[in-house]
């Protein structure tokens, strides 16, 4: 189900587990990607152009 509108504003209220989430535009959303990489929760996995995937590791 997509869902277009600004992060800050869904985040407040969503609560279910997400397995794909796009983000376009900005510097805002390259922060949040180096953010999830130097988390270490996720991996990142080959680019397609300059659309950059993060795969969640899963832990036990």
């Amino acid at each position: 189900m997509p869902i277009v509108s600004r992060s800050d504003v869904v985040a407040r209220t969503w609560a279910t587990p997400l397995s794909l989430v796009f983000i376009d535009g900005g510097q805002a959303p390259w922060e949040v990607f180096k953010l999830a990489v130097s988390s270490g929760r996720f991996v990142e996995l080959p680019r397609v152009k300059s659309l950059g995937v993060l795969k969640k590791i899963r832990t036990s």
